[in-house]
């Protein structure tokens, strides 16, 4: 796009706004970032338990393969053009230095959200931010955008990029907005509801367990569609599960109450626990359940699976009978489990829904409806699971679409 008058407006100054500001900057564009916060970057700040996992170690092609197929179709562009690697070279070169963890995460060398932010604010120093300043609509005349109504007045823009988010983290200064302003232009928006939340459960053995954790647990649902099963570590809480594999579940959770199935020992099946349960029966037959459970479980939880399922913790091996041992098996790597509701937005990392894929151009960002008008971040429909992948969809959007304005 040939240098204009108008600057290119920005709405919205968090991970994707931040990104696209600082690509626009480096090619000397005129830019105004509008954001309706008091400052820049604050979900930014938040995410990660304040350390800001802001994408995955592995090359494009895994991060990938991490999303549904609709949405990994529509991110190749982004990705391809700016991979995990990459990513953490042009942080470098902004005096970011990361690291990556053991489980793949990507943090900011020195374990602070704020370094991230601090590099894509240096970045864009030539853009012209425009704190408290909420944006209401894009106007657009004749198929193009040509300006922003905001509570400061209208301003002319030679382009738009909408990266204003969603509701999830209203503490954040999250809001509906920009879905609002996709479907006053003719954009279907897909209804968000919360993704990336704990699950709330009414098992009382689960409350029990407040506190407790697992490396590694199996968590399935079903649906229409099939079966959909995750492998993570989970948290017991007051209300039910938190952790990795409880918020990756919970983007599948379309409806609920919906029945999951819970196996707090993923390495076997109901079947291979109950052979391991015989064999292991024949030569310690006076060894307690709960004890041996205890070298793969911790015992609060093999006792209170146990429990739940009418089994006396002090039972021998020897003792078990079959449709004890039966219940043991499917209670340790099946249990039904009743989700009540996903967490509401105040506990969501993400959204599920959005702007139609198919109405923007994947290669650019580009609405296929409005031309100049640029859908960047979580405002798509398309998120991913825990672990940086939905940071590094955001800042590669950003990215891609200033690249666009700048190509074009």
């Amino acid at each position: 796009m040939k240098p204009s008058a108008n600057p290119i407006v920005i709405i919205g100054a968090g991970a994707a706004g931040l990104m696209a500001a600082a690509e626009l900057a480096a090619a000397g564009r005129r830019t105004v970032v509008l954001e309706r916060g008091d400052r820049a970057g604050r979900k930014i700040l938040i995410s990660g338990g304040g350390r800001c996992n802001f994408t995955h170690d592995g090359d494009a092609a895994a991060l990938l393969a991490r999303f549904p197929q609709r949405a990994a179709r529509f991110l190749k562009s982004a990705f391809y053009e700016f991979p995990p690697a990459e990513m953490r070279r042009w942080f470098a070169a902004h005096r970011m230095e990361s690291v990556v963890e053991p489980d793949g995460c990507v943090f900011p060398q020195t374990g602070r959200a704020g370094d991230v932010r601090d590099a894509l604010l240096g970045a864009a120093t030539t853009a012209e931010f425009r704190t408290s300043t909420a944006a209401s609509a894009i106007i657009a005349a004749e198929g193009r955008v040509t300006g922003v109504e905001t509570s400061a007045g209208r301003i002319a823009a030679s382009a738009v990029i909408l990266a204003a988010g969603g509701p999830a983290w209203p503490t954040a200064g999250a809001t509906g907005d920009g879905f609002t302003m996709l479907e006053a232009l003719g954009h279907t928006v897909i209804p968000p509801r919360p993704g990336l939340a704990p699950l709330h459960a009414d098992a009382a053995w689960i409350r029990n367990l407040q506190g407790v954790s697992l490396p590694r647990a199996r968590l399935m649902c079903k649906s229409g569609r099939g079966s959909t099963s995750v492998e993570g570590p989970i948290l017991f809480t007051h209300f039910g599960f938190s952790g990795p594999a409880a918020l990756d579940l919970s983007l599948h959770l379309a409806e609920t109450p919906a029945e999951i199935t819970v196996s707090l020992l993923p390495s076997y099946t109901t079947e291979s626990l109950e052979e391991q349960l015989i064999a292991v029966a024949a030569q310690h037959g006076q060894r307690r359940l709960d004890l041996l459970l205890k070298s793969v479980l911790p015992q609060r939880v093999a006792q209170a699976v146990l429990a739940a399922v009418g089994i006396p913790e002090e039972v021998w091996l020897g003792q078990l009978k079959k449709d004890w041992r039966r219940a043991a098996a499917v209670a340790l790597t099946a249990m039904p489990v009743r989700v009540t509701r996903v967490g509401g937005w105040d506990e969501a990392m993400v959204i599920v829904g959005g702007c139609a894929l198919g109405e923007i151009k994947p290669q650019t960002l580009e609405s296929r409806k409005v031309a100049g008008l640029y859908v960047v971040g979580e405002l798509l429909d398309l998120a991913g699971p825990t672990g940086g992948y939905n940071l590094h969809a955001a800042l590669s959007t950003g990215r891609l679409a200033a690249q666009s304005i700048v190509e074009m």
